[in-house]
């Protein structure tokens, strides 16, 4: 990973750990294994997918936001939006570029409710 993280960011890579522990027993374990044997960001940025995939209810081929790395290209029609999701993908990532929630939080759209609630009442 090239970028720098924010603080913000490095909450929601260890809340997407946590979560992904939760899932069940063997995927604690296998998380757990990951952070012994792979660099901390390898395995948080693996949660992050896993949980906004579960959270989103994505199919196998559909990309979660954390992973849609050309925003341009996805809603440009240049990767293949029929088939693969990314154009859904890269506008769940605007809303929560908009609502102040970080790329890699582990339920996104849940997240970005809640953030826009609270602007509503607030």
């Amino acid at each position: 990973m090239t970028t720098e993280l924010t603080d913000l960011d490095r909450d929601a890579l260890t809340l997407a750990i946590d979560v992904t522990r939760n899932e069940s027993h063997a995927r604690h374990r296998q998380v757990d294994k990951f952070l012994e044997t792979r660099l901390w960001i390898e395995v948080a940025t693996f949660c992050a997918n896993c949980a906004q995939s579960r959270a989103l209810n994505l199919p196998p081929w559909q990309p979660s936001p954390c992973h849609v790395g050309n925003m341009e290209a996805a809603f440009n029609g240049m990767l293949d939006e029929a088939r693969c999701g990314y154009r859904a993908a890269a506008l769940l990532r605007q809303r929560m570029s908009r609502c102040g929630v970080s790329r890699w939080h582990p339920d996104p759209a849940r997240e970005c409710d809640r953030v826009e609630a609270e602007r509503a009442n607030g």
